[in-house]
């Protein structure tokens, strides 16, 4: 949130105005009640007047005032609480107020803090400060280094479109609302955190010039369009992180801290509003990111939206990063049976698949103002990230995207149905090349029908046995053997079923699945009932085979 005012808006001081010249405003200082002028324009007498008369709590309202160190000292001074030390301050209005020098409200308390559009040219200390109901340093100018360590927020702190021009300091923060960053430019490298907000704090549309380090524990976290210009590192806990349309040039990594920050903050996230949280960091949205430079460490991806997110295939995914996945019990689409593998899947298959007719409940429903994408615009984003995933060695992991986006090709209603006919016989037989069990079952099945048969209709009644017939004589005779043709099985089923005829069977299925010929004797109905076995049982074999070293290759 930028201010900016071209004339004052309330009573000021106007000295030094020049109605026909260059400054026809004068002075902005706010009129200090009952004088005509500033406090830096009020004669001596009349500044100690005013400081006579305030209290610790009393409120100061200098709004457009320039003031030096001496004479905030002799506010602060005047509000000093002497059982604490401290200075109580009600309201303070600061509203486009000029520090000139370097200024120190060190340890004070603020019941309301309003210092929009202030300009801090030397170092503003505000170590150790207390905020009450609500804090504004929107637009503010930082010109030197800017001291916020040990700060607690009362309510909501706002510091949106200011400007951080050296190095800013939020060490050891807490706020019992949202803090705002919205729009806030820091020049020089830096670190942000711990902070502990018990609400959201806001980085959208920031922009970071130099390398800076955040710890953060919030309820949510907001880097929306913002841009960083050098390496950065996000440790947090807690919170609900946006990314989208953020620009990083350098590498970025956001993690989750395996532990609290409460040895820098008093009182601790844990002890304070976030205790009763999951620490899970949970990324709801890299749309519009480019993801070259991206690395993500134990982070919750199961609501995480990547529709729009170039370069995914090499953003790197470490440590206990975990997915979305399907429903784990089985349903009935209609009038037939419904179960869902345990897999990795992204929250746009959820969405999906939760807006289809008799979709399962169980799917996580999408957001208000999210867009539904169809498969064809999903499977990409699988392979995508599958790529990453077997370029970092993770064939496993990968496995669940590849089976995600032959999903979504089998689910696409834009492809030719030959194709989609195709990939749903792959998933049919052995689920992509993945589910070993299912292939194995079909290859069961084949070997018990391919049994069935050769006993039924594959063997001949007797297998033919050469015979030489003749009268030996002084003269050597030669009678060649012919084989004869082999004769159809005839009779009843049940005689066709023996131990002998069930053990020849098993030879040819057993030679069949190994791509051997078994050397039998088969009818014609054997004969192709072999070929047929001897190209799918081995094929059914090789899916098993394949499905099994995807699961366990690394």
């Amino acid at each position: 949130m930028l201010i900016t005012l071209t004339e004052p808006q309330w009573t000021h001081c106007a000295l030094g105005a020049d109605p026909v010249g260059d400054d026809p405003i004068g002075c902005w200082g706010q009129v200090v009640e009952p004088y005509s002028a500033c406090l830096t324009h009020l004669a001596e007498h009349e500044v100690d007047a005013y400081v006579a008369g305030l209290r610790p709590g009393s409120d100061l309202k200098h709004t457009g005032t320039a003031l030096t160190q001496r004479i905030l000292d002799r506010l602060l001074d005047a509000v000093r609480n002497p059982a604490t030390g401290r200075p109580e301050i009600g309201l303070a209005r600061f509203d486009y107020v000029t520090f000139p020098e370097g200024v120190s409200f060190e340890r004070a308390n603020f019941e309301t803090a309003v210092f929009n559009g202030a300009k801090f040219n030397g170092r503003a200390r505000f170590a150790g400060v207390k905020f009450g109901n609500r804090t504004q340093f929107a637009s503010a100018e930082f010109g030197s280094e800017a001291d916020f360590t040990s700060v607690s927020f009362g309510r909501d702190a706002f510091f949106n479109g200011s400007h951080f021009r050296s190095h800013a300091t939020f060490t050891a923060v807490t706020a019992r609302g949202d803090v705002g960053f919205s729009g806030v430019q820091f020049e020089v490298a830096g670190h942000v955190g711990p902070v502990a907000c018990s609400g959201k704090i806001d980085f959208s549309f920031s922009t970071f010039l130099a390398p800076i380090a955040f710890e953060i524990a919030a309820k949510e976290a907001d880097f929306r369009r913002a841009r960083w210009l050098s390496t950065a590192t996000l440790r947090l806990r807690y919170a609900d992180v946006d990314l989208t349309s953020a620009v990083f040039e350098y590498p970025l990594r956001v993690i989750k801290n395996p532990r609290p920050f409460a040895a820098a903050l008093v009182p601790g996230p844990d002890e304070g509003d976030l205790g009763s949280l999951d620490s899970t960091v949970t990324l709801v949205s890299l749309q519009g990111v480019d993801a070259a430079h991206l690395v993500l460490a134990d982070l919750d991806l199961s609501r995480c939206r990547f529709f729009g997110t170039v370069h995914l295939d090499q953003m790197r995914i470490e440590g206990e990063t975990s997915f979305g996945y399907p429903p784990t019990e089985s349903h009935w689409a209609g009038w037939k049976p419904q179960r869902f593998y345990r897999r990795q899947v992204i929250a746009e298959e959820q969405y999906w698949r939760s807006s289809q007719a008799r979709a399962v409940s169980e799917w996580l429903p999408n957001p208000p103002n999210v867009e539904i994408h169809n498969p064809s615009a999903l499977a990409p984003i699988y392979r995508a990230l599958r790529k990453s995933l077997e370029d970092a060695r993770n064939e496993p992991g990968a496995a669940d995207f590849y089976y995600g986006e032959m999903e979504m090709r089998r689910a696409d209603r834009t492809s030719r149905v030959a194709d989609r006919v195709l990939v749903h016989i792959y998933w049919m037989l052995s689920g992509y090349g993945l589910r070993a069990l299912r292939a194995l079952v079909w290859l069961f099945l084949a070997v018990w029908a391919t049994l069935a048969s050769l006993m039924l209709w594959g063997l001949p009644d007797d297998d033919w046995e050469p015979k030489a017939v003749g009268a030996i004589t002084s003269q050597s005779v030669t009678m060649p053997l012919e084989k004869p043709d082999v004769v159809n099985p005839s009779g009843a089923l049940r005689d066709r079923i023996s131990s002998e005829r069930f053990e020849k069977s098993l030879r040819v299925v057993v030679n069949s699945v190994v791509f051997r010929s078994s050397g039998e004797d088969l009818t014609t109905t054997g004969t192709y009932t072999e070929m047929v076995s001897r190209i799918t049982e081995p094929l059914l074999l090789g899916l098993a085979v394949l499905a099994v070293r995807g699961r366990v290759k690394r």
